[in-house]
């Protein structure tokens, strides 16, 4: 399922770009020869001095608590970027995750769009986005100033463009909820060998989960595994470990009737029936997290935000215990995992193109992937993770982390969300049939599926 991709050299100076807008990036223009100095007069005096540099100021929409949760993104890099280029001063504007992109549209309405956006790509927003005309497409940027998107994994690339343009950069990628994290003791106290890094089977899993389960059905003492099964990001890429996508490659067909998906929704409804997931009423106020701190719980699947929160979550306990993340099973013909991936993209409103670029390009280039690695072990989506990730200490506990997460991002494939671009209503629509298996309200039949397939071919058949 792993990819074969070329390494490219990573082109680093900014060059000088063209266009009205573009001040500071430019090569310094040939000064005039001076007129020879007054008889007593101060040669310094008589100097020609550089025009002064117009000032740019520019804003950042971003999710709030950003600042504190990924500070090398939204503190680090931008400060870096201001004292290469002086002239330029970077306000964050955040907004509420919940009504983000509410929030966005409202702005652009307004005229009040900030010069670069964060967006992701998990339910079509940034695509949306560049539909209704906000966002500005790269390449010509990118050529201009030494650039090119193979900087970036194809799968990466693919998310956020829309009809062979590229809008913005990418911020992130990483191949979504295809992680194991697991507590070793568990295993040891149940007589199981550690699971490998990759090439774990589906039938192992089942095993693992019904040794560490304990207790009577209505009243687990431990459970054997989480499934976050609360939307697309966590369902497909279990389609895709067993074999199958959601969406037909032009993202106009749901593809649930078939056998493969019946087999992955068969696989995950045996756990529910087994009692061996924790319910929502089962979960202390620090979720799931604060379940596998405690010791009951013993495998969680989920996507890379969860490592850095499990981590925080066992070192805080007196007596942390040892734990592992290994990348989940799939069958032979497994497809890769889906590409989840954020952006930052210079807005069409902004009144600085170029520094815009300038912005959005630090928080993707090589030297953000270092700081990204270094303090948050998120990999960027750059095809030169790799190298960041070997220059690290091998001491570093974050290195081993890093390491899965790009082996398994570069088994990524493209997204296929609907080519309507409604993503969040074929999101809810999945959601909220599929819980009806996990509650026990349906059961998993043919005639199940075949109503299900219906409910998300009818948001499919939408216009855009």
């Amino acid at each position: 399922m792993a990819m074969e991709m070329k390494r490219r050299q990573f082109l680093a100076a900014f060059a000088a770009t063209t266009g009205a807008t573009v001040l500071a990036a430019c090569a310094p223009k040939a000064e005039p020869t001076a007129a020879p100095a007054a008889a007593g007069a101060d040669p310094k005096a008589q100097e020609p001095q550089p025009a002064a540099q117009e000032k740019v100021a520019l804003k950042l929409n971003m999710r709030a608590g950003g600042e504190q949760s990924e500070p090398s993104y939204y503190v680090d890099r931008p400060k870096e970027l201001i004292e290469e280029y002086p002239h330029i001063s970077v306000e964050l504007v955040p907004v509420p995750e919940d009504e983000y992109y509410t929030k966005i549209q409202t702005m652009a309405a307004a005229g009040s769009l900030g010069d670069v956006v964060f967006a992701q790509d998990d339910y079509s927003q940034q695509k949306r986005h560049a539909v209704n005309g906000l966002l500005q497409a790269s390449e010509e940027w990118l050529d201009a100033n030494g650039h090119s998107k193979s900087e970036w994994l194809p799968s990466a690339v693919d998310a956020i463009s829309y009809e062979g343009k590229m809008y913005g950069l990418p911020k992130s990628a990483s191949p979504s909820q295809c992680f194991l994290f697991h507590n070793q003791e568990m295993f040891e106290e149940a007589g199981i060998p550690f699971p490998p890094t990759h090439g774990g089977t589906l039938e192992e899993l089942v095993e693992w989960v019904d040794k560490v389960t304990k207790g009577p059905e209505d009243m687990r003492d431990v459970f054997g595994v989480s499934l976050d099964l609360t939307s697309i990001l966590g369902i497909h890429n279990w389609v895709r470990a067993f074999g199958s996508f959601a969406l037909n490659e032009e993202g106009t067909k749901q593809l649930s009737e078939g056998p493969e998906w019946y087999e992955a929704m068969q696989y995950l409804y045996g756990f529910y029936q087994r009692q061996q997931v924790p319910r929502d009423e089962s979960l202390p106020s620090g979720g799931r997290r604060a379940l596998f701190a405690a010791g009951k719980l013993d495998i969680m699947v989920g996507g890379r935000w969860e490592w850095k929160g499990i981590k925080a979550a066992v070192e805080a306990l007196d007596k942390p215990f040892r734990w592992e993340t290994v990348e989940m099973p799939y069958v032979e013909n497994a497809k890769g995992w889906r590409a989840s991936v954020n952006s930052h993209d210079p807005s069409t409103q902004t009144k600085y193109p170029h520094e815009a670029y300038l912005l959005a390009y630090a928080l993707a280039d090589k030297r953000m992937s270092e700081l990204s690695c270094a303090q948050i072990g998120y990999l960027s989506a750059r095809l030169d993770d790799e190298e960041t990730i070997a220059a690290m200490d091998d001491a570093d506990p974050t290195k081993e982390w890093l390491q899965l997460q790009y082996e398994c991002q570069v088994k990524t494939d493209n997204f296929r969300g609907p080519a309507n671009l409604r993503g969040l209503e074929l999101n809810t629509t999945t959601k909220n049939f599929l819980d009806q298996l996990w509650l026990g309200q349906e059961e998993l039949t043919p005639d199940f599926m075949k109503r299900f397939t219906a409910a998300c071919q009818e948001i499919l058949d939408k216009p855009l």
